[in-house]
């Protein structure tokens, strides 16, 4: 018989984010943003994720890729940041929470927090691109 904490650190073995396959992602979703860029939004992505025990695939890209599009730390905003730290919900859950949760004129507030990529300076930018995270199809 297996102890449940032997099968919590397997499940978290099993759960670490592929770096390899969300750089692919991301490098795909914003192709004009520079490698080296594009290198420290996933680094900084790492860490944020892992405080917030975001550990899946699809959710770190998604974190990594709204820091990217609103802003490095849009965590936090304190109505992100609130989506993050709920503890009701899987962590994971919570990426697309803020997504579907935040308003147009929370992202742009959201904005504020930290710096942004290099290649979105469009004010519409950000909210076109909230839609296409929550929905975005696999890049091949």
């Amino acid at each position: 018989m297996i102890s449940k904490e032997r099968i919590k650190l397997l499940d978290k073995q099993l759960r670490t984010p592929d770096k390899a396959w969300i750089q692919n992602q991301l490098a795909g979703m914003f192709p004009a943003l520079p490698a080296e860029e594009l290198e420290k939004f996933i680094e900084i992505g790492f860490e944020k994720t892992a405080k917030y025990l975001v550990d899946e695939d699809f959710p770190v890209r998604d974190f990594i890729a709204l820091m990217i599009v609103a802003a490095t730390d849009f965590d936090e905003y304190p109505p992100a940041r609130a989506q993050l730290l709920r503890e009701d919900i899987d962590p994971n859950l919570s990426v697309q929470l803020i997504c579907e949760l935040l308003t147009p004129a929370e992202w742009q507030e959201a904005k504020t927090f930290g710096t942004r990529a290099s290649d979105r300076d469009q004010e519409d930018y950000v909210q076109k691109n909230i839609y296409g995270i929550l929905y975005a199809a696999p890049v091949s």
